[in-house]
């Protein structure tokens, strides 16, 4: 009876075992089959990938030229769009799609929100030259002031994102790095910072992606 017993749990040990390896096998075989869908699109090209992307998101209401900052993310089984903005003005009680993600290989669309007490519904990012005028203001108001060293070249560099929230009497700003968030309002009429901090980020950890230039 023993031996039985024995039997019996050695048979199912090698039952599970084997659905192990069957499943580490068909997970080798999907990855295989990704890495050379990935080789064969990054053939087509940056702008055809965006292109591809832009089809994927398939909204009228999205116009790849309000995002500046595109960038093709490539890595062994993954091949990414994001369509970005490096200077987000987002104007009272609205909210936008920014960064939208698009995953090329599965054909999917992704979206992170940068919303500004938004009460209606949340659109792509647009017609950015509309705030043209008030974008320079901060920027300029950042540039005089000794509050901020965050813009050293007077401009947003490729490694600096800046949130503009309106708000009724200043603009509520805010500047990612790498290194640094600073944080600040700016008078909409004076153009004086106050209410001003910065918070050291930890350093991010290496991403596995390469950008497709």
């Amino acid at each position: 009876m023993e031996n039985n017993k024995k039997y019996k749990v050695t048979d199912w040990k090698l039952s599970i075992l084997a659905l192990v390896l069957l499943l580490l096998v068909n997970v080798h075989l999907v990855s295989s089959q990704d890495n050379k869908k990935v080789e064969d699109l990054k053939k087509l090209g940056r702008k055809a990938l965006i292109d591809r992307a832009v089809e994927i998101i398939n909204d009228k209401d999205f116009h790849k030229e309000n995002y500046d900052r595109t960038k093709v993310m490539v890595g062994q089984n993954k091949l990414y769009v994001i369509f970005d903005v490096s200077v987000r003005y987002i104007p009272v009680i609205t909210s936008f799609y920014i960064p939208v993600y698009v995953d090329v290989l599965n054909n999917r669309m992704s979206v992170k929100e940068v919303s500004n007490s938004g009460f209606f519904s949340t659109n792509f990012y647009d017609t950015p030259s509309l705030y043209t005028k008030q974008v320079n203001f901060v920027i300029n108001a950042i540039n005089k002031s000794i509050e901020s060293n965050m813009l050293p070249e007077g401009k947003v560099t490729e490694d600096i994102t800046i949130n503009i929230r309106e708000v009724f009497a200043y603009y509520e700003v805010e500047l990612i790095s790498k290194t640094k968030n600073f944080y600040c309002r700016i008078d909409k009429v004076s153009g004086r910072l106050f209410e001003a901090s910065s918070t050291d980020l930890p350093p991010q950890k290496e991403s596995s992606l390469i950008e497709l230039k």
